[in-house]
């Protein structure tokens, strides 16, 4: 796909079909854990980076060491970038973010070491996180018309 085919309204639509599977996947009667939170991570990483192309980050930064799939380093950039009078300050945000990283940013979840302790973060607050920043980011797109 070309670069010029990215844009952040269609990472925002793919951050919210991430969030539908993984609320299949806690309404599910197989408790699947590492799926759920894998899901959380990738909507995340989709929603931050849909905001982050809105504020003229190219893709190739976004696709960069210095972002990848660090959920912490996108946060973070999106906050210097103004995401917060977007979606409000609350340290939930950060704490769920360093959280989800763990586990997300090493493909921890991805490939499972059996055995080992995960981090999983508590279903609610990533639903309600989750929810919020899909409304916050909607609305900052509405209000630039994209």
């Amino acid at each position: 796909m070309p670069n010029d085919a990215i844009t952040p309204r269609g990472f925002h639509t793919h951050g919210k079909e991430f969030f539908a599977a993984a609320e299949a996947v806690q309404s599910s009667k197989v408790r699947a854990v590492l799926p759920l939170a894998f899901l959380w991570g990738r909507t995340f990483e989709l929603l931050l980076k849909s905001y982050l192309l809105c504020c003229g980050v190219s893709v190739e930064v976004l696709r960069s060491r210095k972002f990848g799939h660090n959920l912490v380093a996108l946060y973070r950039e999106a906050r210097a970038r103004g995401i917060a009078g977007l979606i409000g300050t609350d340290p939930e945000m950060m704490g769920l973010m360093l959280i989800l990283n763990v586990e997300y940013g090493t493909k921890r979840l991805e490939y499972r070491e059996s055995g080992t302790r995960y981090m999983i973060p508590d279903a609610e607050l990533a639903r309600r996180v989750i929810r919020r920043l899909v409304k916050g980011i909607n609305h900052h797109f509405v209000q630039n018309g994209i």
